[in-house]
């Protein structure tokens, strides 16, 4: 494909973002840090396979609630 799908290309680097920051979780919250690489990378797949599908539309609301426990997840990584 010569074109790089943009939001899959975008997850890419923010996975790539995610790994610098996390090197650096206490073991208290290894389990956080753990949701957070499973859904991001849950999140690459679940695009990836809707860029390649005709209805897209099957895919949006698992894609936003992924996006939304991401969200979750970062705030809670926040706040510790």
């Amino acid at each position: 494909m010569k074109n790089e799908f943009l939001i899959a290309k975008n997850i890419k680097e923010f996975i790539s973002l995610l790994d610098d920051i996390i090197d650096n979780y206490p073991r208290k919250y290894f389990e956080l840090r753990n949701k957070l690489f499973n859904t991001s990378y849950e999140l690459l797949e679940i695009i990836y396979v809707a860029n390649y599908t005709t209805d897209k539309k099957d895919y949006y609301n698992i894609i936003m609630s992924k996006i939304s426990m991401l969200d979750f997840y970062l705030e809670l990584s926040f706040k510790n």
